[in-house]
């Protein structure tokens, strides 16, 4: 019987793909943590199509490559062990074209010993902030490399407002000088060709978010998402373009008229959801001015 159905896209690969690995050196020990995804194109579709498996590499190869090559080499920084893997599969398995390596590295921080040094070998589990990086390559040479942070939650208790906004029958909210202004900071930036020490520029990027979210006043999210995406593209030359994502975390003043007292601006409540939700791409073209839609 005849189809008019087409397979028209394929891939397939392994993720969350846990991995930690303890690097001992003489005087101190090394860790790091992450979750690896990997995802493979190629010369593979009558797996699809006819059952047949002949040039399909199973992904539990794939999960034990991952810990083969952080057994052979270093893991740190992520952009190069995600380099690394992309490499060998594109190198060892000719029927893939394409792969795609993501990893999100997890966060753990040294302990201090009593004369306040650091540990040589004990950390504590840091924040639910995540760095990130994904790594994309072909055999025809093409290779990208985007990273990027999440859940990077940050407060300023003064210097924000939100007043002048557009106003209908169902409006509600009122105007403020002075709110709390939280969030949690996403970001993903494309890196061009070149970068020689990515811990060093992520880092970078990371501080200049940090300070740019709370630099200057703020009147409103969309402004200061802007403010932060454009320094990060005016101070790191290998920064193509910057992703950002800035989620109201908000903090509502209770009322404390409903039980007879005075609310100086101080007791408030936290709520998760609903939540505004602000999104900008800044690049190195369009630095001057926001682009719209």
């Amino acid at each position: 019987m005849s189809s008019c159905a087409v397979l028209s896209a394929y891939n397939y690969g392994k993720i969350n793909v846990r991995l930690a690995k303890v690097t001992r050196l003489t005087d101190h020990h090394l860790l790091d943590e992450m979750r690896v995804q990997i995802r493979t194109g190629g010369d593979f579709a009558n797996a699809w199509l006819d059952g047949n498996n002949d040039k399909i590499l199973p992904t539990d190869t794939m999960k034990n490559t991952v810990y083969a090559l952080a057994n052979e080499g270093n893991v740190d920084p992520i952009e190069v062990f995600a380099i690394r893997l992309a490499d060998h599969f594109l190198s060892t398995q000719s029927q893939i074209h394409r792969v795609e390596v993501t990893i999100h590295q997890i966060q753990w921080t040294r302990l201090k010993t009593d004369e306040g040094k650091p540990a040589p070998s004990a950390w504590k589990r840091g924040s639910d902030e995540k760095r990130y990086t994904q790594v994309i390559k072909d055999k025809k040479g093409t290779f990208e490399v985007q990273s990027g942070l999440s859940d990077l939650v940050v407060l300023r208790s003064s210097g924000s407002g939100f007043v002048g906004y557009v106003r209908d029958k169902y409006t509600t909210l009122k105007e403020t000088s002075d709110r709390i202004f939280s969030t949690s900071v996403k970001a993903v930036w494309k890196y061009s060709a070149g970068v020689k020490d990515y811990n060093a520029t992520f880092k970078k990027i990371r501080n200049t978010l940090i300070e740019n979210f709370h630099k200057n006043p703020s009147p409103s999210v969309q402004i200061t998402l802007w403010e932060m995406g454009r320094e990060v593209v005016s101070r790191v030359a290998s920064v193509e373009e910057i992703s950002l994502t800035l989620p109201n975390i908000h903090y509502i003043p209770f009322d404390m008229a409903s039980i007879g007292l005075e609310n100086r601006n101080s007791v408030f409540f936290p709520i998760s959801d609903p939540s505004g939700y602000i999104e900008g791409t800044i690049s190195r073209k369009h630095l001057q001015q926001p682009a719209k839609l």
